[in-house]
């Protein structure tokens, strides 16, 4: 579930995505949430990099999210390296976002400016991506050569 919103007076995306997402968090500060946030609707946040950076905020700060239904505040607990939207995401737990907009209960947003295919095929490509980003890396090619592992 994804949401366009403020955070800081800067237009980001909102994804609620569930503990264990099927995808590479690669936190590099703090905790991604678990089980329990999820089930408890948390008021937390796991913020990209850029969005970090560009906020000045971190681990144990407040960030105000502003939708379309109402604004709610998140403890930051975790800083994640994930580049999605060019790192300006904040990652909620999902039954946060979802009671957030008012749609518990529903994998579907609001509010967002993206036509829903173009939404899910920009996700389906981050997924992809992120996956072959290892692959990447331990293979070189250079074309009329034979593949060679690094």
């Amino acid at each position: 579930m994804h949401n366009d919103v403020r955070v800081e007076g800067r237009d980001v995306e909102a994804w609620g995505l569930p503990a264990r997402p099927p995808m590479n968090t690669r936190m590099q500060q703090g905790r991604w949430y678990g089980d329990a946030d999820v089930r408890d609707r948390a008021k937390v946040a796991v913020l990209a990099p850029t969005l970090a950076r560009t906020t000045g905020k971190g681990i144990g700060d407040r960030v105000v999210l502003r939708t379309s239904n109402r604004p709610v505040g998140l403890r930051v607990i975790g800083v994640s390296g994930n580049q999605a939207d060019n790192g300006s995401v904040v990652f909620t737990p999902v039954t946060t976002l979802q009671t957030v907009l008012g749609r518990p209960g529903r994998s579907t947003a609001t509010g967002s400016r993206r036509p829903p295919l173009i939404a899910l095929a920009g996700t389906v490509v981050l997924a992809l991506l992120v996956m072959l980003a290892p692959l990447r890396r331990a293979v070189r090619f250079r074309p009329g050569e034979a593949i060679r592992h690094a």
